[in-house]
């Protein structure tokens, strides 16, 4: 809420009223973003906070802030006409419904029979999978990978798999904690939050790379990600190859510092990891972006079923996938969630 008001009287306005712009930008890039990036390592080290899980709970602030900052510094935040309203818009990953007069939606009780409705939902299903899985360790398929191994390509089959099993627990881990958060900060803000869609079956329905990341795999980091990297890039430089790339980098940069947060004291961590997936699956959408008709053409659902062609999709990052899934199944992270 305090980075909230800082942004909104620092940043927003400025950059709206096109006075003390300079002054804006030297405050984001030098206090705001600064400050959100730093505050999750002084929660987990004042709290001794060893837990993958909840350590993950603390650094919604570092990935929220510094991209709604960004897109608060190229004149592309929420329209909101107050600091009260543009703090309820920025404290949360997700952003508030909106109705036609983009006025805040109040919540209701089927919003929260929704969410709740939901949240059983996701919680029955990972049960049922970490029932299968946790008896096989969570990596079903024979491993290569060890814990302080840092092979950055793996060609074997097995790890593959196992990276697509632990990239499926985590987008059901990500849906189910989304909705209850979804709930709790509605009714602490008596306010509906736009969630809807966070993941939208990214391992089975993606019809290409760029369906996967930009309308599949958490929708929320990627409307920020859109708006306060891609849209500027895009405007400035032209080039919506240019733009891609650089909105994966960023989005690299910014999980190495989750990682950083999440597994600094782990053995299996080391830095550089977030940076090559993310940048090998920005080169795979720029070669879409390129070739796009070409590869259109051949992967069409003329030619495979839509959960063939996904699987193919993805089929093109697992080689590397090792590099975001593997650390949360040697860190017990799913050990943690099913206790």
């Amino acid at each position: 809420s305090i980075l909230g008001i800082i942004l909104y009287y620092g940043v927003v306005l400025p950059i709206k009223e096109k006075q003390g712009v300079s002054g804006a930008l030297l405050l984001g890039y030098g206090i705001v973003i600064p400050s959100a990036l730093y505050i999750p390592f002084e929660i987990v080290d004042i709290l001794n906070i060893q837990s993958v899980l909840i350590r993950l709970g603390s650094i919604s602030i570092s990935m929220t802030i510094p991209l709604r900052c960004l897109e608060a510094m190229h004149g592309h935040s929420d329209n909101c006409k107050s600091w009260r309203d543009y703090v309820l818009a920025t404290s949360f990953i997700f952003r508030p419904a909106m109705n036609e007069e983009r006025q805040f939606q109040p919540i209701t009780s089927r919003f929260l029979i929704r969410n709740i409705q939901k949240y059983v939902y996701y919680m029955a299903i990972l049960c049922v999978l970490c029932s299968i899985l946790s008896p096989l360790d969570y990596t079903p398929f024979p491993n290569s990978l060890h814990q302080s191994d840092r092979t950055i390509i793996s060609l074997h089959w097995g790890d593959w798999y196992n990276a697509f099993v632990l990239a499926t627990l985590i987008n059901e881990t990500l849906q189910l904690s989304m909705s209850g958060a979804a709930s709790l900060a509605g009714l602490y803000t008596k306010t509906q939050y736009d969630y809807e869609n966070i993941t939208n079956y990214p391992m089975f329905l993606s019809s290409s790379p760029s369906d996967f990341w930009g309308r599949r795999w958490n929708n929320l980091i990627h409307s920020d990600l859109k708006r306060g990297v891609y849209i500027p890039c895009r405007k400035r430089i032209g080039s919506k190859v240019v733009a891609g790339l650089a909105t994966f980098i960023m989005s690299g940069l910014l999980h190495e510092h989750v990682w950083m947060v999440l597994f600094f004291d782990k053995d299996s961590y080391w830095f550089g990891k977030q940076l090559l997936f993310f940048g090998w699956n920005g080169i795979l959408v720029s070669l879409e972006y390129l070739l796009g008709e070409r590869i259109g053409r051949l992967m069409s659902k003329q030619h495979f079923p839509r959960i063939i062609l996904s699987h193919l999709v993805v089929l093109l990052a697992l080689p590397l996938a090792h590099l975001f899934t593997m650390d949360f199944q040697l860190a017990d992270g799913f050990i943690t969630l099913q206790q």
